[in-house]
């Protein structure tokens, strides 16, 4: 993914109230429990890992929202609403994480709204400008 940080306004939104989801194969998430098992007791021992994991992260988890069980892909994914992240620290009114060189793949990945209507915008200002992007990229 390209490192769009130049575009970011430094605003913190994004390490505060986040949902934050991730998939377990069935076979992960029954490994967790004895069998026979129900799907509450699966739902409640992925609920721990997945707290655990986001907590190691720095990141409070206020709520378990939901568990989407996908039979089609034999996967669970646990949808989590987290707190402002640990590793937020405000300089100067701008966002600065204390843990950027370290940071989980999520959030290095992550755009904003804001950002991703910017990249659209710009692309949209090129496509009908007629620029070429290929000279560009070959650079």
């Amino acid at each position: 993914m390209d490192d769009h940080n130049d575009k970011c306004r430094r605003c913190g939104n994004c390490c505060r109230g986040m949902i934050w989801m991730k998939s377990y194969s069935y076979d992960d998430a029954f490994s967790l429990v004895k069998k026979p098992a129900s799907e509450i007791d699966v739902e409640i021992a992925l609920a721990k890992k997945y707290i655990s994991y986001l907590n190691s992260l720095g990141l409070p988890v206020e709520k378990i929202k939901k568990f989407e069980w996908n039979n089609k892909r034999k996967q669970i994914i646990v949808h989590a609403k987290v707190g402002q992240c640990a590793h937020l620290l405000f300089v100067n009114d701008k966002a600065v994480c204390r843990n950027y060189e370290n940071r989980p793949k999520q959030c290095r990945n992550y755009l904003c709204k804001k950002i991703r209507k910017d990249i659209l915008e710009e692309r949209t200002r090129v496509s009908e400008s007629g620029q070429d992007l290929t000279a560009e990229a070959s650079n």
